[in-house]
């Protein structure tokens, strides 16, 4: 499953974003993204389950995350990824029946929506 994959990498990437944060303002925002994908992890994973009867492995590779970009290039990185992810979740939304499965996408394909607005806000912030 395409939404649950890379954890390790997008947790290291959460890392060096919030490190590389200048403000407490902005470090705090960027850890509430964080943990919501943390949580959206965990739901995704069990519906998963739900759906298949299979419990998906913990991600064991090695991240690929890169250290060198900036700040600036970061944070667009980071609503790139959070758009893609609306898409990818709206063709899931497509294909689900009705009930708690589809609120539960329902409220993350929101969530990123909310992180794409939070990450335009820090990226203005920045310039």
């Amino acid at each position: 499953m395409q939404s649950v994959s890379g954890e390790k990498e997008d947790e290291m990437f959460y890392d060096i974003l919030i490190k590389q944060a200048p403000t407490e303002k902005e470090k705090n925002i960027i850890t509430s993204i964080r943990n919501d994908e943390r949580k959206h992890n965990k739901i995704l994973r069990d519906l998963y389950y739900s759906f298949t009867g299979n419990i998906l492995p913990q991600d064991m590779s090695i991240p690929k995350t890169e250290t060198d970009l900036s700040y600036q290039e970061n944070l667009e990185k980071a609503l790139f990824g959070e758009l893609d992810a609306v898409v990818r979740y709206r063709r899931i939304l497509g294909t689900m029946p009705s009930g708690n499965s589809y609120t539960l996408l329902m409220a993350i394909m929101t969530d990123e929506l909310r992180h794409a607005s939070k990450y335009n806000f820090l990226i203005h912030i920045a310039k």
